[in-house]
């Protein structure tokens, strides 16, 4: 009686243990909702995302093409987590040919290597919030309302562009040598701290926790190692990439404790 116990305890161990593992393999997975964790220590943005206060705070990690494209050729890692007061976003993303030419605030950093964020703060409105960073370093921030056809707003180009998230803070880090396309790079990664109160069309800023937020977290990718060199991905497989207003698509950042 008493091995056949041990034997059972036995069976449990391991079956905890691979279930465990199993939970572990799925939380890496992109369901749909990303689960954003409190801030638990002082960050200084430097670009770099090997530092403890990064680890278990990973969001994402698979990036698509577009729907029924298949998987991107240079993957990304996404991280998030939050205090009071900011939003932390972290991305690594894997690259051959890191190119950042443009130099300006709010030049068309799309059109060579960005990592992008579209917020939707206010799930029941249309108003997008967008954040680019190149791998030189410069932003591309925007507020637009889109409407339910593509690239349709209520915001000229003009005014979009205008908008400047005050406060917002970033910093990167390359592993690998900027426009030289003569040799084969690794990746390079970017933080970006960003402040609640630029978020004026929230439904509530700073968010509660349990609060979950309309995301997507996309890249633009120009590399001589692409076919046609550039690529476009996002965390889930848009029906098509770029057509932000097709919001069923959307993720959903979970603000959790």
């Amino acid at each position: 009686m008493m091995n056949k116990l041990k034997r059972n305890l036995r069976l449990l161990g391991v079956a905890a243990v691979f279930c465990g593992a199993l939970g572990i393999l799925r939380a890496g997975e992109d369901p749909g909702v990303y689960v954003c964790q409190r801030k638990d220590g002082d960050l200084v943005l430097d670009g770099k995302i090997d530092k403890p206060i990064w680890k278990n705070k990973q969001v994402a990690r698979v990036f698509y093409k577009s729907k029924d494209k298949g998987l991107a050729k240079y993957q990304t890692e996404v991280y998030a987590m939050w205090d009071d007061d900011n939003l932390y976003i972290a991305a690594k993303m894997q690259d051959e040919d890191i190119v950042g030419l443009f130099k300006q605030r709010d030049d068309p950093i799309y059109k060579e290597d960005a990592f992008e964020v579209f917020f939707r703060p206010d799930p029941n409105a249309t108003y997008i919030y967008e954040f680019e960073i190149s791998p030189a370093g410069v932003i591309w921030d925007g507020l637009n309302k889109r409407t339910l056809n593509p690239y349709a707003s209520d915001r000229s180009p003009e005014a979009t562009k205008a908008w400047n998230a005050e406060g917002l803070q970033s910093a990167v880090h390359l592993e690998g040598t900027l426009n030289d396309s003569k040799d084969k790079d690794k990746f390079w990664s970017v933080e970006v701290k960003i402040p609640f109160k630029i978020f004026s069309e929230a439904a509530k800023v700073p968010p509660e926790k349990g609060t979950a937020w309309p995301i997507v977290f996309a890249r633009c990718e120009s590399s001589v190692y692409v076919e046609k060199k550039v690529e476009w991905s996002a965390n889930i497989p848009l029906l098509k990439y770029g057509e932000w207003e097709n919001y069923v698509e959307w993720g959903k950042l979970l603000f959790s404790r």
